[in-house]
């Protein structure tokens, strides 16, 4: 009976920051989003970004349909 493994690729998305660069990140990296004053922060990890987003649920409903579609198509069987 052969052993299942399971491979993770790496899938990046582009978003802008603050100050309207561009940043490039893995959706399954967040640890977290938060709201700090009026800016919408992402945490990834020791690290954040102040995004662009306009509120917190905006951004926390666009990274959890991008998180579900990278979860389902990043796992597959070898």
């Amino acid at each position: 009976c052969a052993e299942k493994q399971r491979s993770r690729t790496m899938n990046f998305i582009q978003i802008a920051n603050l100050a309207g660069e561009t940043v490039a990140i893995n959706p399954l990296n967040i640890t977290s989003v938060k709201t700090y004053g009026n800016t919408v922060v992402l945490c990834l990890g020791a690290d954040t970004i102040n995004t662009n987003f306009e509120s917190l649920p905006q951004a926390v409903n666009f990274f959890e349909s991008v998180s579900e579609s990278f979860r389902s198509s990043n796992w597959r069987e070898q």
